[in-house]
């Protein structure tokens, strides 16, 4: 679908699909939808479907979004709430915080930010500069060294 190595994945029906954001257009605004949305172009602004999230390799989203499933192949900043399943494909760039019910990165994404999943009490964060990921638990306070 993105150019993955998976050539197995189905595209979704047209019956499905809510909205798409052409290669070439440039949307700023707030969404609200049931159906199915595909980002290719540049999306500034709020999103929120009770279905799928779909980020092409073009795609640009600024802000935040509230969706069901979501695949990224492109970039995002902002806050990235996923109730299901969040797939970051090896061309995605994620800054920001992700809350999502389960996570698949591939080899070659990049993330720089946060990340809480429901029934984890711990927080992860990565800082690039350092290099290195670091967790503090919620309500309690790290240890000093």
């Amino acid at each position: 679908m993105f150019g993955s190595k998976n050539k197995n994945q189905q595209m979704p029906s047209s019956d499905n699909i809510g909205m798409i954001v052409g290669k070439d257009t440039v949307f700023k605004g707030d969404v609200n939808l049931k159906e199915l949305i595909r980002v290719d172009g540049v999306f500034e602004g709020n999103i929120k479907t009770t279905n799928t999230l779909i980020v092409g390799e073009t795609g640009n989203i600024k802000g935040s979004v509230k969706a069901q499933d979501a695949t990224v192949a492109g970039t995002f900043n902002g806050d990235l709430t996923i109730g299901g399943k969040l797939e970051l494909l090896d061309t995605a760039r994620i800054f920001g915080e992700i809350k999502a019910g389960s996570l698949v990165t591939n080899e070659g994404a990049i993330f720089q930010g946060t990340c809480s999943m429901p029934g984890g009490e711990a927080i992860a964060s990565f800082d690039p500069t350092k290099k290195k990921f670091g967790t503090e638990e919620k309500g309690k306070e790290k240890p000093s060294s």
